[in-house]
């Protein structure tokens, strides 16, 4: 692998992790504040890798069907 590809691929997985940082950082304050839902900043095709992980810990992944913008809802895990 040369070096290019390896810094690409760096920062790919940078960016990864930095999205599901920020997903969880949303969910954490959301639950903070007593909300059981938040929209994410996020369509679903930049989260779909993540859908069953969450929808597996009980927080539906719903999708709006013009702008498939994602909004998260936990309030039935409680």
């Amino acid at each position: 692998m040369n070096i290019i590809e390896e810094l690409t691929r760096n920062v790919i997985e940078k960016k990864e992790h930095l999205k599901l940082k920020r997903i969880a950082e949303i969910i954490g304050n959301n639950v903070l504040e007593g909300k059981k839902t938040a929209r994410l900043p996020f369509t679903y095709d930049e989260i779909e890798v993540y859908a069953d992980q969450l929808e597996a810990s009980n927080i539906l992944v719903l999708v709006e069907a013009e702008t498939t913008r994602v909004t998260l809802d936990w309030g039935l895990a409680s």
